[in-house]
């Protein structure tokens, strides 16, 4: 799966110029994607939520995607810009092409950041 994440170097597989320098930040490969017309849609979920479920009172966050969105991007060669929240504050954050997303309505964080 190409995904690309802060800790990675820039992915060369977009077929477009590297931003300089290699390290660069996932704002930076967002911004170059969004100057290059790229479409990115931006997708947050919290880590965890509470659940009614006593034996399990949380469960990590869902991603809600659009079936129609989805197929639009795939087919424009579009991205989905994943963050995970806590509270207020992004903890993580990868941008991938919509073509290596799993397609379900809800995608558990895990499937993009585990995988």
């Amino acid at each position: 799966m190409k995904t690309y994440d802060q800790d990675s170097e820039y992915p060369t597989w977009l077929g477009v110029k590297p931003v300089e320098p290699p390290q660069a930040s996932v704002n930076e490969a967002l911004a170059y994607l969004v100057d290059q017309g790229v479409d990115v849609r931006l997708r947050t979920c919290q880590e965890y939520v509470k659940t009614t479920n006593e034996n399990y009172p949380y469960r990590a966050g869902m991603f809600t995607l659009d079936a129609d969105e989805y197929e639009l991007l795939i087919d424009s060669g579009g991205y989905y810009l994943f963050l995970i929240m806590k509270d207020k504050d992004i903890i993580k954050g990868r941008l991938m092409p919509a073509q290596d997303v799993p397609y379900r309505r809800q995608l558990n964080w895990r499937d993009i950041f585990d995988a």
